[in-house]
């Protein structure tokens, strides 16, 4: 046997790491890019935020006095028989954490009697003595029943007051050391501003930690009792704001809080001026990933909008309010636009748009054609209109089966399988033929 080598040459293209992350800058929606970009000005000393408000993680220092004591007494427990749905959610969410062999009747009694006396935000503003005169529960059962209910979820539920709160989440969380511990109790005020500066220098470290400091701390819930609200709405945040005015379309992106971030003045002249040649280094490796990630950022801008463009103009009557989606393939906008199919893709995916007409998903927006024939192109939407009409018509007393669905399809050479009929027809709410038998 002959033993051969062989070299074969072919072409094979790879997407550098920099282009990895410009494609997935692309496909990131309004919320995801907010975080990106957040983490990365946590990392790297070159990117500056002008401020904080836009975030949606916001500790509100301000806001969160205390509300005026509640008057108890034990003839105020009286949950089950006039309910508040909110109230019995929250018993039963801390109650069910605890193993009920573990504690006496008494014990329960108690703890439920301290869930009543939490505020609004989860916060337990009363002195043992007080709980003790009000309820005649013995202040030693009273203190063992607080302690127990501070150690379940949702962490810093029974706290005094905010600071209490949030050293008990970092605790729970594990990221509890004497640098966050020292700024939680002594610099709120500074956290809520994002005072970096004030920080960094009264406690000597470095700028970077203080924001990791300040990031970790607003990743923490300071109204214990919001997480186990239930029923809360969830709302869409669109990445596109369509308006319609003056005969004229008009399309904004989303995005005005990137112009928050911006490169550092102070480390731009640190790079001139250091004589250290590895922080140079550092510093202009820094510098030049800012560079290209507020380059990336304008293109994203450019290509959604050129998309956007497209897609108004192909699908006006659809926003206007009067016609449906017509036919629209991704590849028909990306060749419209001189732009690669998966580039569309990406641009579009998990975007929304607010139009005249109400919130889109702008993947709904298209749809590829499911049957060929004598030059008919048809959307699913189409298909299944179809398929309402013969169904309409058909005899009351012998309905059309799927089968027979599609032979009827197929005469109007539209070709699709039995099984896309009985998807269709799913979809549209439409029984079997058995149950549409009159």
């Amino acid at each position: 046997m002959d033993i051969k080598q062989e070299h074969n040459i072919s072409q094979v293209q790879t997407l550098s790491q920099a282009q990895v992350m410009s494609l997935n800058i692309l496909s990131m929606d309004s919320l995801e890019l907010n975080e990106f970009l957040y983490k990365e000005y946590l990392e790297n000393p070159l990117l500056e935020n002008k401020c904080e408000n836009n975030r949606d993680i916001t500790l509100d220092i301000k806001n969160m006095d205390i509300p005026s004591k509640r008057q108890h007494s034990k003839d105020d427990i009286k949950y089950l028989e006039t309910p508040n749905t909110d109230e019995i959610n929250i018993k039963h969410y801390i109650l069910y954490q605890l193993n009920y062999d573990d504690y006496s009747k008494n014990d329960l009694v108690i703890m439920e009697f301290l869930i009543d006396c939490l505020d609004n935000n989860g916060y337990f503003n009363y002195e043992l003595t007080e709980i003790s005169e009000i309820s005649d529960y013995n202040i030693g059962d009273i203190e063992k029943c607080i302690n127990v209910l501070k150690n379940l979820q949702p962490y810093g539920i029974f706290s005094k007051d905010l600071k209490e709160c949030l050293l008990i989440q970092l605790k729970k969380n594990n990221i509890f050391d004497e640098n966050i511990s020292n700024i939680v109790i002594n610099y709120l005020n500074e956290v809520s501003e994002n005072n970096v500066s004030k920080i960094s220098k009264e406690l000597n470290i470095s700028r970077l930690e203080v924001r990791k400091y300040i990031y970790s701390i607003k990743c923490l819930n300071p109204k214990p009792l919001i997480n186990i609200k239930m029923s809360e709405p969830v709302y869409i945040n669109p990445d596109i704001l369509l308006t319609y005015e003056n005969n004229k379309w008009n399309i904004e992106l989303n995005d005005n809080w990137i112009n928050n971030y911006y490169i550092s003045d102070y480390y731009l002249k640190m790079i001139d001026t250091s004589e250290d040649e590895n922080l140079k280094m550092y510093f202009k490796e820094k510098l030049s990933k800012c560079r290209f990630i507020l380059n990336s950022l304008e293109q994203r801008r450019n290509t959604i909008l050129n998309i956007t463009k497209v897609i108004i103009r192909r699908q006006e009557k659809y926003f206007r309010g009067n016609g449906k989606i017509v036919s629209m393939t991704l590849s028909e906008v990306a060749d419209e636009i001189d732009m690669n199919v998966s580039t569309v893709s990406r641009a579009i995916k998990n975007k929304y748009m607010s139009s005249p007409i109400g919130i889109i998903n702008m993947r709904d927006l298209f749809s590829s054609y499911v049957s060929y024939g004598e030059d008919i192109r048809l959307t699913p939407e189409d298909v299944k209109q179809k398929i309402k009409v013969i169904i309409e018509e058909e005899n009351k007393k012998k309905p059309y089966s799927d089968d027979e669905i599609v032979n009827k399809l197929n005469d109007e050479n539209i070709n699709i399988s039995r099984r896309t009929v009985s998807k269709y027809r799913k979809e549209l709410n439409i029984p079997t033929s058995y149950n549409r038998k009159e």
